[in-house]
């Protein structure tokens, strides 16, 4: 009885650790998701920002250098200073694109873009005295960047930190101002700030989580499609993506890779005489017996045909592949799932074929050598295991050959 209880706890942990992987593997692929998207947006509002700093270049240096009414070619320096800002903080943009450090570069090209709207407000407000049009400057500057990275904090505060001061800078400056009037002045960026905040991103919130939900359905229909419905164990899908990535492992570890065939000794029969209800419970019984069997959570349990499954055992020999087989067949048998039509016993039993991962196999060489072992099987008797090693006799031998088992030199199960 704690034998059985011990095996139990062991099964119970093995789904648990499986969801919780599950669970884990959905929560990294939302987050990186999430985290696409959040610099998707800060590089779109970074080209954005920087389109719209250049339009005030150009503008400021069209009333600075152009205009015969405004021209000021003393502040030419400036300008060109704005520029070279402007083009440094394109540049770092370029880079924090393609860096593991994206974040620190992104605030040094929004630092570089806050020097350029305060000097183009600097020229604006000495050149043609209008500190009104320089703080408009510094206004449109703050709202730009407010919309384009609000998606981050650190890019956000270090980008509209010296615009709001600078901007104060210049209310204060300004003759016979109250300081009730420097405060009602600045109070509008702060304002902005959680007007925004507690609107655009509960509506950036709220996309999040619908992304979220979508998915975890979409892992959740994922999942489903490797599964057998009747007997909630892999399918042929399943079976082929896990046995070409345990072969991947193999082949990059060095490891042994151990899969085996099971077919249902005259299920057709059983079928026919007791009605597809009974196979159906059939079926499910057998899987559970060979799940019970391959408990380790790199196993893998699958249904490839009618009455035909597979088991792909990682880190496994065909040696020890063999003993869970024939662990598998008195399993099997403890069941007693009574089959009147069987010609070898009253009970229903299985052919195993296994095969041992090679250096020369692929997945189509490694299926067909257990397959022609399961068939071997079948016409050596049936309810019984026979092992295809790579280079043994059966692996070259036509599937329609009854040949003797014992001349070829296998290990029969």
């Amino acid at each position: 009885m704690s034998v059985i209880m011990r095996a139990k706890c062991k099964s119970t942990k093995v789904k648990l650790g499986k969801e919780m992987t599950m669970k884990q593997d959905v929560s990294i692929s939302i987050n990186a998701i999430t985290e696409q998207i959040r610099y998707k947006i800060i590089n779109y509002g970074s080209m954005w920002v920087t389109a719209t700093q250049a339009l005030l270049c150009l503008t400021v240096g069209y009333y600075v250098g152009i205009d015969s009414r405004s021209a000021s070619p003393e502040y030419f320096p400036e300008l060109a200073y704005s520029i070279v800002l402007l083009f440094f903080a394109c540049i770092v943009f370029s880079w924090a694109k393609r860096s593991q450090h994206r974040d620190i570069l992104l605030a040094f090209g929004a630092l570089f873009t806050s020097g350029c709207a305060i000097l183009l407000t600097h020229i604006t407000n000495a050149a043609f005295l209008a500190p009104d049009d320089g703080k408009k400057i510094l206004l449109i500057s703050f709202l730009i960047m407010l919309m384009s990275w609000n998606a981050s904090r650190l890019v956000l505060g270090i980008s509209t930190l010296p615009i709001v001061l600078f901007y104060t800078y210049l209310t204060s400056s300004q003759p016979d101002v109250a300081l009730i009037d420097i405060v009602i002045s600045s109070a509008k960026f702060p304002i902005l700030l959680i007007v925004f905040y507690s609107t655009v991103r509960k509506f950036f919130e709220f996309v999040e989580e619908k992304l979220s939900d979508k998915i975890k359905r979409i892992h959740r229909l994922e999942k489903n499609s490797h599964l057998d419905e009747l007997t909630r164990i892999k399918n042929r899908k399943g079976f082929n993506s896990d046995l070409n990535l345990a072969i991947d492992t193999a082949r990059r570890s060095d490891s042994k890779l151990a899969i085996a065939i099971l077919d249902i000794d005259f299920f057709k029969q059983y079928n026919d005489t007791k009605g597809h209800p009974a196979g159906d419970l059939c079926l499910k019984t057998v899987a559970a017996t060979l799940r019970s069997q391959c408990r380790r959570s790199i196993d893998s349990v699958c249904r490839i045909g009618g009455e035909e499954f597979a088991l792909i055992m990682p880190a496994t020999s065909a040696n020890q592949a063999a003993s869970i087989a024939d662990n598998i067949r008195m399993a099997l048998s403890k069941t007693r799932i009574q089959h009147p039509k069987s010609t070898i016993s009253d009970y229903v039993t299985v052919s195993i074929g296994i095969a041992e991962f090679g250096v020369k196999d692929d997945f189509e060489s490694l299926y067909q050598r257990a397959d022609k072992a399961m068939y071997k099987a079948k016409v050596g008797g049936r309810d019984q295991s026979i092992i295809c090693f790579e280079e043994c006799a059966l692996c070259n031998s036509d599937l329609q050959t009854n040949t003797n088992v014992d001349a070829l030199g296998l290990s029969g199960k």
